[in-house]
């Protein structure tokens, strides 16, 4: 699923101490949605001239950090309470709730928080693919999260094991809302410092077709009939 981009355009500004690159691809007169992983739960998703950046990378992962100009910054883990910000180049989405920025219809659950911070799980619809995004969840889906994750697509689910969901109960969870992409995140890769479970592990559970990608490069109608995983590499 990854198609060679002609008519790439590039955009750069300086944010604080790092460079953030933002590039789009229009193939023919068919504007493609793109998915490209960092690591950990780090996600691009482009469209157009749309980029969403899906969380940042702790500085003691031990994983370089992406260089981009998101459109809109999503952050399914905060310190809680929510610190909501203004004045950014960008829209910050940092909780739960309904959002509608720049056409892109974004829901937010609430998946725990604690004296320290709140995690949410996110619904993402974009080209008329719907997204779900399921953070570092770390308990089973509460009945409104599971409601609103049906009909995603594309699931991007935690795939390491402790200290988010085991990958067991994840397997339960990609059952009920059946989509048609899985997309693992938080499992072991190089440099990685924290300890996690290895994605051979992952597949075996999950028993789904699967392939490696360097990014998942989709249209609707390109969706596969039966779910499979998609594993993207770095």
């Amino acid at each position: 699923m990854y198609f060679g981009l002609e008519n790439r355009l590039i955009f750069c500004y300086y944010n604080r101490t790092s460079y953030y690159i933002a590039s789009y691809a229009v193939i023919g007169t068919q504007t493609l949605m793109i998915i490209t992983w960092y690591g950990e739960g780090c996600f691009k998703i482009q469209s157009g001239q749309l980029t969403i950046a899906l969380d940042s990378l702790h500085d003691d992962s031990g994983l370089t950090a992406p260089r981009f100009k998101p459109n809109i910054a999503i952050q399914t883990e905060t310190p809680y309470p929510i610190p909501y910000e203004t004045g950014r180049e960008f829209d910050s989405v940092l909780g739960p709730g309904e959002y509608e920025i720049q056409g892109v219809a974004i829901s937010g659950f609430a998946d725990g928080e604690n004296a320290a911070t709140a995690k949410t799980i996110y619904t993402v619809v974009l080209e008329d693919i719907k997204i779900g995004i399921l953070g570092g969840l770390t308990e089973p889906l509460r009945p409104d999260a599971q409601e609103g994750l049906a009909g995603s697509e594309i699931l991007i689910v935690p795939a390491g094991d402790e200290p988010h969901i085991s990958i067991e109960a994840v397997a339960k969870i990609i059952k009920q809302i059946n989509p048609r992409i899985i997309i693992p995140a938080f499992f072991k890769i190089k440099d990685l410092k924290r300890k996690a479970g290895t994605i051979e592990e992952f597949v075996k559970e999950i028993g789904r077709e699967s392939s490696k990608e360097e990014k998942l490069v989709i249209k609707k109608k390109d969706l596969p009939e039966h779910p499979r995983i998609v594993v993207l590499t770095i």
